[in-house]
């Protein structure tokens, strides 16, 4: 749905990344709940040229969403989340951050609240060759020894 929901213009370009800025389109249609809300997002896109791999997706609700006319549902305009990724080993990216800070209602009574700060570091490489059991045993000593 990214090509469709949204209309994006180029704000940038510093040789290794190139950043994108994107809006609304009032031509999408959504065929979901979910597309309803991505659909009403603005924000800014990363990408690795050299790599073709999203570095950072950041965005807002521009305006509240509504389910059933609000009687099921609403996310107020406002939340936001951000999500970046690295290159942890040559050719490997993974999540490092993300961030969801949204809020709403269910069925009028039922709030929604959905604040999230995940980071996560110190990404290894484990050797080749070794089973998940010993990736595992390697991951408990070594978050002990980081205690």
């Amino acid at each position: 749905m990214l090509p469709d929901a949204f209309t994006w213009k180029m704000q940038g370009d510093d040789g290794e990344n190139i950043t994108l800025n994107f809006n609304p389109n009032p031509k999408f249609s959504p065929p979901d709940f979910q597309g309803r809300v991505l659909g009403q997002m603005a924000g800014k896109l990363v990408v690795n040229k050299g790599q073709n791999r999203i570095v950072t997706i950041s965005g807002r609700l521009t305006q509240d969403v509504t389910f059933g006319w609000g009687l099921l549902g609403r996310l107020r305009g406002g939340g936001t989340f951000r999500v970046e990724r690295r290159e942890v080993t040559p050719g490997m990216w993974q999540i490092t951050e993300t961030h969801v800070h949204i809020e709403g209602k269910v069925l009028f009574f039922k709030s929604i609240g959905q604040q999230e700060d995940e980071v996560q570091t110190d990404f290894m490489q484990m050797p080749d060759g070794i089973t998940l059991e010993q990736a595992a045993e390697m991951s408990k000593s070594l978050t002990a020894t980081l205690k």
